[in-house]
């Protein structure tokens, strides 16, 4: 996919494309902010580009992390209280899943934080079953990009 094909792509799948431009970021020279709707439901990432080259998702939902985009990931949202970080690491480990990075953020203390945490391998169902079992796991998404499922099958 690139910027002459993409309008095409989306359309294809049903994917409605809104472009605004504006010369005014918060904190960086170039941002793509990217908004999924399906019904009720919402979630707005922002990313941008650092020296050209190293992309990063800077924004998810209003919360501000610094999270590589690549390989497999788990995105977290919790209470922001003592232990929450651990219980995942923790069940990561039980499972055998490393963890390659971790980018916290949360909206005030004691509220609600999300954490995106980079991993050598995807999150295993009863891993992720276990996590949103816990009452401080508002919410739990593993995900795969860059083709990393294809690598591990190597």
């Amino acid at each position: 996919m690139n910027a002459v094909n993409a309008p095409r792509l989306a359309e294809e799948r049903g994917i409605e494309v809104t472009e605004s431009k504006t010369r005014q970021t918060d904190d960086f020279q170039s941002l793509v902010r990217v908004t999924v709707r399906n019904g009720d439901d919402e979630i707005a990432v922002e990313g941008t580009l650092f020296a050209g080259e190293d992309a990063r998702i800077v924004r998810i939902d209003g919360f501000r992390v610094d999270a590589v985009p690549y390989g497999h990931m788990l995105v977290a949202r919790n209470t922001d209280e003592p232990g929450v970080i651990g219980l995942i690491g923790t069940v990561l480990g039980e499972h055998d899943v490393n963890i390659a990075g971790m980018f916290n953020a949360r909206e005030t203390q004691g509220g609600e934080a999300l954490t995106v945490y980079n991993l050598d391998q995807d999150v295993p169902e009863a891993a992720m079953e276990e996590l949103v079992s816990d009452n401080r796991i508002v919410e739990a998404t593993d995900i795969t990009l860059d083709g990393a499922a294809e690598r591990d099958a190597e």
